[in-house]
């Protein structure tokens, strides 16, 4: 009724899978504080990547071409 399934055909159900690799992006983070109505935005502000040697395996069809970890170097307030 059922059949064990080979290696090729496991890694082509759904589509299969591929590897991406890992990166660290560091960015600066700003805030603006409004002190009357208490809203706060941030920003990003992209500084470099750094590849961390590692791949993570995604889904095919998926479209990703990386993986970023965000690293956060300074966090800047301004007040207003």
């Amino acid at each position: 009724m059922f059949r064990v399934m080979t290696e090729k055909e496991m890694r082509s159900v759904n589509g299969g899978f591929y590897y991406v690799p890992v990166y660290n992006r560091y960015v600066d983070r700003y805030y603006r504080i409004n002190k009357r109505t208490g809203t706060v935005t941030s920003r990003d502000v992209f500084l470099y990547d750094v590849n961390t040697g590692r791949t993570q395996q995604v889904s095919s069809g998926s479209g990703v071409d990386g993986i970023y970890n965000i690293r956060v170097v300074h966090k800047y307030y301004s007040y207003y």
